[in-house]
């Protein structure tokens, strides 16, 4: 304690600020009494990763003691998984246990909120030192950092002592009859999979599973082939695969056993199998001292010829079945969708059958008004009929003015206005767009007055020319139809040569409608005015 209160100095003009021993004692205590009840108070103290940086990253401590475990190879264990951490990291422990509902116990968590480098003073005498912790923070840092690092290496203790306390706790005395380590693997990894930001899976332990499935201790080291493991493995249900494990850290504090790993051929062979069990993950192994070797109960059965056999058989019958399931499946998806495509093919077919006689009606009516345009222009060509020569005219009879040369009348040319014929080239929802109306056309029959307007009580729909694949929508449809009509306006251009010309005349327009899905796989449908065909004069 005096070498602590020896350290608490200035560096300006050497004075020395002495605390004394006793107050230094009595906060400590209480301290470890705080940090040492259960750990209820440490989830409780801020949370220094938020406060001091922002966490970006997480880690994770698997520690194994379902096996014998010397109190010193793990003694530093907090403090060199800690240093490995960068600035913001949240570092979750956990024990793993023999317990298949529950292979993990949480024993607590850890947020870094300073880098290594933060703790480094620029000056030579620090040039060539080790990396600096918590038994060695400098005294050139400013008070805030030296507050931020002192509860970060207080909770650090806690936890090691944690860390401890569940070592001893679970130190098996007799013979190993479990040690399920790919449980609580398998349950950690599915849980990183989905958390956001870089990921570390730290694991301290001999890498030896001992469950009655699998166990490496009653196989020979020469048998120790994932390939053969992994169909024991898949047959247990989902495992995570490569894509799952992509940009995943793992460091292994592999711990060797005497006797079982610690030559090398057994050793290459079993880092071998963790290397594939990890694919797709960053898998660094990281050699700690060896350990003794201890007993194990043996725990696999052998089966016998007959019962592997039915084994088997049933293995066999319970994929066939799964292959005639996926077979039904996909035969009604096929056959879902061969309905669809041939409901959208008749709809294509009557689509272009309305089309074509749309096409073959607006010819017909095209010349039916070039006809009636040469009779117009014939009639208004014919003479005035005048008296023959020579007829006397009853004396006191009315002389009558001499007949005007007679002026030709042709039918005026009309344009929909440019605004109006503008928004004819874009799609817009009928009606409620909620709703779709289906397929239909509609043809209306209008006038226009001399001003280049539609005369509203002469607007009629062309029963015989409209048609709706919705029946009960015809209606809704032509009163859309008739309310665009009735906005319209004309541009009436009088022929060159000042020939007088009729404005009022009726003509005719087809609105087409039609249907516009969207979305998938299940896309949503509603009904929009896709065209307008002009038809001319209807006579």
């Amino acid at each position: 304690m005096d070498a602590f209160t020896n350290r608490m100095h200035g560096r300006g003009g050497g004075a020395r600020f002495l605390i004394p021993v006793a107050l230094v004692a009595a906060v400590t205590t209480v301290m470890v009494l705080l940090v040492d009840r259960g750990g209820a108070e440490l989830e409780l103290d801020e949370d220094l990763c938020r406060m001091e940086a922002v966490q970006s990253a997480g880690a994770t401590l698997l520690v194994d003691f379902q096996k014998p475990v010397r109190p010193a190879s793990y003694a530093t264990l907090l403090r060199d998984v800690s240093l490995d951490l960068p600035a913001g990291t949240e570092l979750r422990a956990f024990a793993l246990t023999s317990d298949t509902r529950s292979p993990r116990q949480f024993l607590g968590r850890l947020c870094k909120p300073y880098d290594n480098a933060d703790l480094s003073i620029d000056m030579a005498k620090d040039a060539e030192g080790a990396q600096r912790d918590c038994d060695d923070l400098p005294a050139q840092m400013s008070p805030e950092l030296r507050d931020v690092a002192t509860r970060f290496c207080d909770r650090r203790a806690a936890l090691q002592r944690r860390i401890d306390g569940a070592g001893r706790a679970t130190r098996p005395r007799a013979p190993v009859a479990a040690a399920e380590l790919m449980e609580g693997l398998d349950a950690t990894l599915f849980e990183i999979a989905g958390q956001p930001g870089p990921q570390t899976l730290y694991v301290f332990s001999d890498m030896l599973q001992h469950a009655d499935w699998y166990s490496h201790l009653d196989l020979d080291w020469n048998a120790w082939r994932y390939e053969d493991f992994l169909p024991l493995r898949q047959a247990r249900g989902p495992v995570p695969g490569a894509e799952d494990l992509a940009g995943l850290r793992i460091p292994i504090l592999y711990a060797p056993r005497s006797e079982l790993t610690d030559a090398r051929r057994p050793r290459q062979a079993h880092q071998a199998f963790w290397r594939a069990y990890f694919a797709g993950a960053d898998v660094e192994f990281r050699e700690q001292r060896a350990l003794p070797g201890y007993a194990a109960a043996p725990v696999m059965r052998t089966l016998r010829d007959a019962e592997s056999a039915v084994r088997e058989r049933e293995t066999l019958e319970r994929q066939r079945r799964e292959a005639e399931l996926e077979l039904a499946r996909i035969a009604r998806e096929a056959e879902a969708i061969e309905a669809e495509r041939r409901a959208g093919a008749r709809l294509a077919e009557r689509r272009d059958a309305m089309q074509e006689e749309l096409r073959r009606q607006e010819d017909v009516l095209q010349r039916e008004l070039e006809r009636l345009r040469a009779e117009v222009v014939e009639l208004d060509a014919e003479p005035a009929e005048t008296s023959p020569p020579g007829t006397d005219v009853p004396a006191g009879a009315p002389v009558e003015a001499e007949p005007r040369e007679a002026v030709a009348r042709v039918a005026c040319n009309v344009r929909l206005h440019p605004d109006f014929r503008a928004r004819l080239d874009s799609e817009r929802y009928p009606g409620n767009r909620r709703v779709n109306y289906g397929d239909a056309t509609i043809t209306v029959s209008y006038l226009v007055d001399p001003d280049g307007a539609t005369v509203d009580e002469d607007i009629v729909v062309v029963s015989d020319r409209s048609v709706a694949n919705k029946p009960e929508y015809f209606a809704v449809l032509s009163e859309d139809t008739v309310g665009v009509v009735k906005d319209w306006t004309f541009t009436v251009e009088t022929p060159d040569g000042g020939q007088a010309c009729h404005a009022t005349e009726r003509r005719m327009a087809t609105f087409t409608y039609r249907q516009k899905c969207v979305g998938r796989p299940m896309p949503s449908c509603r009904t929009v005015q896709s065209g307008v065909s002009f038809l001319e004069a209807a006579g």
